[in-house]
């Protein structure tokens, strides 16, 4: 039966897309929550994904926790958290209690750590087979990829990729990240490097997702705007952009 084998970096990865690179090996392009955030995770003091019942309905919530201080602390607002989960509200009634709060108290772990997993790696990149081991290997993407999280990836062919997220104008809150516009780069995983010629311009909206259309077109849907349609710089067989 099938099993799980190979392991990298953990991370808070938002998307997978199976590629080829240029030399024609076999890649996955990660996207990954990026550096422009309050979000920081350090070997000792790990960024951490609890995944927990907290109102015992059955349905899991998903939360982040960091260091501060010298105590790990839950990263979502009081008045949010409370909101979604009574239970939270009624333990912490006051908001100066709720800041001075464990995240193992916010969360009623007890010592339980079941359902929480360390982020090692916040940036987007490539990840390859080592062969002979059980292990992939990490290689992240240029710097000014990292600026945003990546929530969305396409297959250019030819070892290159067009990556869709939020663009430098973010605004960290709670460690989501609500941009002003959309961010689009077309690279080549093997050189690293950005593709200049691609032409594919900035987007209004926050990029949630693409899918390469024919005649050399890229469909982007974008939380809270509509779909658009855009030229996605491809190269026609004679080694030209598409018209």
């Amino acid at each position: 039966g099938w099993y799980l084998k190979a392991i990298g970096p953990s991370g808070l990865w938002n998307t997978l897309e199976a590629v080829r690179g240029t030399d024609g090996r076999h890649l996955l392009a990660a996207g990954n929550a990026g550096l422009n955030s309050r979000l920081s995770s350090y070997p000792g003091e790990p960024l951490r994904l609890h995944v927990v019942d907290l109102d015992a309905n059955g349905e899991a919530e998903r939360l982040l926790s960091g260091q501060l201080g010298g105590r790990r602390i839950v990263l979502a607002g009081l008045k949010e958290l409370g909101a979604e989960v009574p239970a939270v509200r009624r333990r912490f009634p006051r908001f100066a209690a709720y800041a001075k709060a464990h995240a193992r108290d916010v969360l009623d772990l007890g010592e339980n750590q079941d359902g929480a997993f360390d982020a090692q790696e916040l940036r987007t990149g490539t990840l390859e087979l080592v062969p002979g081991e059980d292990s992939l290997r990490f290689r992240p993407f240029v710097q000014a990829v990292q600026r945003t999280r990546t929530s969305a990836i396409v297959s250019l062919g030819g070892g290159r990729l067009w990556l869709g997220g939020n663009c430098d104008f973010v605004k960290p809150e709670f460690g989501a990240q609500y941009g002003t516009y959309g961010m689009t780069v077309v690279l080549e995983p093997d050189s690293m490097r950005l593709d200049g010629a691609a032409g594919i311009p900035p987007l209004d909206g926050q990029v949630a997702a693409g899918a390469l259309l024919g005649d050399g077109l890229l469909w982007v849907a974008r939380t809270g705007s509509p779909a658009v349609v855009v030229p996605a710089g491809v190269r026609s067989s004679d080694g030209g952009p598409f018209r």
